[in-house]
């Protein structure tokens, strides 16, 4: 079975599996490269500033260091064809991003590189991921400067617009640039952004929302966000937001006396833009257009409860609170979003922030019925962590892809997620544990 999402490739990497990515197809939103870019000479940093560029004036993506691809003719595409593990050596991470903030023209935000498999201790060589997350609007296009010519001259005054189109890059016209450039100084919009409307795709995602969520809970500490968005938004509607309201209040918790939201009662209105409810456990946030996002600090109050003293350091991780924050917020919306929203279809997607620095522990297992002392050295493979995939409505289902994702954060297998049955996080063992 091949790749069919950005969150399936990282998972199946972060799991050490490389060979289920053999036989994947490039496409709009990713890029095989068997080996790294020679930057020490000009055609190489044109060509990574390319492909980055490329990536954010689309939706964004994943560029992949470390696979060799082969062209299937009879299909008119290259999929990934072996795997060719890159010495560690031979990237250096902050080179690339300072190649990339000196030629690509705006700021590419929230883009990370990572190693694969992560957790080790010295990785000699592996896979190197460069994630570009979907870019705001207002920031495009991005351009390339420094352009080159036929024989690989530089042109330092000169700049380009590529963009992905499936497995390509395609370079914006110069026609198509001026007439761009025509609209917007008669007082217009560029094309692209003209007749927008409150439709839009899940894809293009709001990082402020989840920021602004996280930042309710007023401390600085790391922190796990969840975030299930419908992927055609509807119209703001303050009615259907008074459903939600409602709904919510009156879906029951899985244990009266567990982690879970039922002490958000009242929700708090904010206009008729959305209803929050912020404690020491967590900040929950649902919007009028059917987004709704949720942030659990990683501290002896939330996500370390009953495992961590205050302000100790490092955060052990209560896999309990974890595993029954997780289908409680799912609950929420597929038994409160999912069913006012049916055509909509939902994304879910999840942020870790600061679990490196923060030196917060995640042990595999569920929690255990005596407390033991733990001298492990597990750590998170980095601190922005990005991960995403399609809703499938099922709480417990739904529950247990993200648990997959958060654990493949410190580079744990589905073998370390605990309370499962069969593919789902089991209520029934959360109820007993």
């Amino acid at each position: 079975m091949t790749i069919a999402s950005q969150a399936d490739l990282i998972e199946a990497l972060a799991l050490g599996d490389f060979d289920r990515v053999l036989g994947t197809a490039e496409s709009s939103w990713l890029d095989f490269k068997r080996d790294p870019y020679p930057l020490s000479d000009e055609k190489g940093r044109w060509a990574l500033a390319s492909d980055i560029a490329a990536f954010a004036n689309a939706q964004g993506g994943l560029l992949v260091i470390g696979y060799g691809t082969e062209r299937r003719v009879n299909q008119g595409i290259e999929v990934a064809s072996a795997h060719h593990p890159v010495p560690e050596k031979l990237i250096t991470p902050q080179q690339y991003l300072d190649v990339i903030q000196g030629r690509v023209y705006p700021h590419v935000e929230g883009m990370t590189t990572r190693w694969f498999p992560p957790g080790r201790p010295s990785v000699e060589q592996g896979v190197f991921v460069i994630e570009i997350p979907p870019q705001p609007k207002e920031t495009k296009p991005f351009l390339v400067t420094r352009m080159l010519d036929e024989e690989d001259a530089v042109h330092p005054h000169f700049v380009g617009m590529p963009r992905r189109d499936g497995d390509r890059i395609v370079w914006t016209p110069p026609a198509t640039i001026h007439r761009q450039l025509a609209a917007f100084t008669e007082g217009g919009l560029i094309p692209s952004a003209r007749n927008e409307t409150n439709v839009v795709e899940a894809g293009e995602s709001d990082e402020r929302e989840v920021a602004a969520v996280a930042d309710a809970l007023d401390r600085e500490v790391p922190w796990l966000a969840y975030q299930a968005v419908p992927r055609l938004r509807p119209h703001r509607d303050q009615y259907m937001l008074q459903q939600v309201r409602q709904a919510i209040l009156e879906l029951p918790p899985i244990r009266s006396s567990g982690f879970n939201f039922s002490n958000m009662r009242p929700l708090d209105w904010e206009g008729g833009e959305a209803i929050r409810m912020t404690s020491p456990r967590f900040s929950l946030r649902v919007s009028a257009d059917g987004a709704a996002t949720v942030s659990l600090p990683a501290d002896s109050e939330s996500l370390g409860w009953g495992l961590t003293a205050y302000s100790q350091m490092p955060v052990r991780v209560n896999p309990l609170a974890l595993a029954e924050y997780t289908v409680e917020f799912c609950r929420i919306v597929s038994s409160c979003l999912v069913s006012l929203l049916r055509d909509a279809g939902f994304l879910f997607r999840i942020r870790a922030h600061g679990m490196m620095a923060g030196r917060v522990v995640l042990e595999p297992g569920p929690l255990p019925k005596t407390l033991v002392p733990w001298f492990g050295e597990a750590q998170a493979s980095t601190d922005d962590y990005r991960s995403q995939f399609d809703a499938h409505g099922d709480a417990e289902k739904d529950a247990y892809e993200i648990l997959l994702r958060v654990y493949a954060l410190w580079g744990l297998d589905r073998d370390a997620v605990p309370y499962v049955d069969d593919g789902r996080i089991s209520m029934q063992q959360i109820r007993s544990a």
